[in-house]
């Protein structure tokens, strides 16, 4: 039952990262919407800085799903739990810009979502994918 926690969250994360990442990576820009948010923080660095910000999000998104993904398919702990770790700074880095404008509410939500990423770590530690296919009837 463990293993299938683990599974089903870690395909969980995949969609979530993958899909938000490749959207900003293939969009080349931030959206004005994301422009509008964070231009009068201090994380408007230099002419341009939010749209690098924008892409390294979707990078460190992508990041996390391949992580999972490959450690899924090479039954791998460690890259399992790199992209475990990897999705909770993610979910950080979420929160904080959210926190920086003054979105309080979606702050927090991102912080559940970083600590229910550490159960998932420990639980990674006894995750076999062969346990899965042993459980399911013929």
């Amino acid at each position: 039952m463990k293993d299938k926690l683990v599974l089903m969250s870690g395909l969980s994360l995949v969609m979530t990262f993958f899909f938000a990442g490749i959207s900003k990576i293939f969009s080349l820009k931030a959206p004005d919407w994301f422009i509008s948010q964070f231009e009068s923080t201090f994380l408007n660095v230099f002419e341009g800085s939010l749209h690098i910000q924008f892409l390294s999000i979707g990078i460190i998104e992508l990041a996390a799903a391949g992580f999972i993904i490959f450690g899924v398919i090479t039954n791998s702990t460690k890259m399992l739990k790199v992209g475990l770790y990897n999705s909770q700074l993610n979910f950080l880095l979420l929160s904080f810009g959210s926190r920086v404008s003054h979105q309080y509410e979606n702050s927090l939500m991102l912080l559940v979502l970083v600590l229910l990423c550490v159960p998932l770590i420990d639980r990674v530690e006894r995750f076999q994918l062969k346990n899965i296919a042993e459980a399911i009837p013929n």
